[in-house]
């Protein structure tokens, strides 16, 4: 096994998990990891991709490797991992370019700060309501409604309970809207609506909780709803 062996190898590793931290399906992950693999002069890759990590050797009984994923990627990041794929299926990228360039890819800063970033999420929602609903009331409850997606999104980054709570959220919203709008109930029904959304959001975690304890961990006792949302509360990373 030679030194270009391993560098091939680790270079295919590094550039397969980043590819699965874009979101792109680990199906077309494995076949464009081949193409690249076949222009570098292994057309006997193995590679077995998943949402988790990447495991892959150059030829059946070689030596085998295995990548994390480290979290998810910009937009941007993103662009560069598929255009260093084309480069390399084009072989207008060394091996060693190649890997240096994946490793410096997470350490890159955000092409704009977060302030920018928070900003246009409330322009893009405020111009859409300029093209759809143009009334001074549309667009005003347009902007506000950005500010506080925007800022129950970065809660949600720093506190993992606000970012599983607001996964759940697209369950109720619709049927919160279609009790909300038709009567126009007093506050009082809209408080007691939402207070109901967040208590059967807590039910619905309750039994996830419960079935993955029972079926995956069947020698593990189920504890008390406290204990069992700390715990799916720690396993959550949100992403950067």
């Amino acid at each position: 096994m030679s030194e270009d062996d391993d560098a091939v190898r680790a270079l295919l590793a590094y550039l397969g998990a980043a590819m699965v931290a874009t979101g792109q399906p680990v199906g077309d992950v494995e076949d464009e990891l081949a193409e690249v693999s076949n222009a570098l002069g292994y057309p006997d890759v193995q590679i077995a991709a998943s949402p988790t990590g990447v495991f892959l050797n150059l030829t059946s009984g070689a030596p085998a490797t295995f990548e994390s994923v480290k979290g998810g990627l910009r937009l941007d990041q993103a662009a560069e991992v598929r255009a260093i794929r084309h480069r390399l299926s084009q072989r207008a990228l060394t091996v060693a370019q190649a890997t240096e360039e994946l490793l410096d890819l997470r350490h890159r800063p955000p092409r704009y700060p977060q302030w920018m970033a928070n900003l246009g999420w409330i322009a893009i929602a405020t111009g859409i309501a300029l093209i759809l609903q143009p009334g001074g009331a549309n667009v005003a409850f347009a902007a506000v409604g950005a500010v506080v997606v925007v800022a129950l999104f970065r809660l949600g980054q720093r506190f993992g309970l606000i970012a599983t709570l607001l996964s759940f959220s697209p369950l109720h919203a619709p049927f919160f809207l279609m009790m909300r709008l038709p009567n126009n109930p007093p506050p009082i029904s809209t408080a007691l609506a939402f207070v109901w959304m967040i208590v059967s959001t807590l039910v619905i975690l309750r039994l996830m909780v419960l079935g993955f304890v029972r079926h995956i961990l069947p020698g593990e006792r189920a504890s008390a709803l406290p204990g069992l949302l700390r715990r799916l509360v720690r396993s959550r990373r949100p992403l950067a």
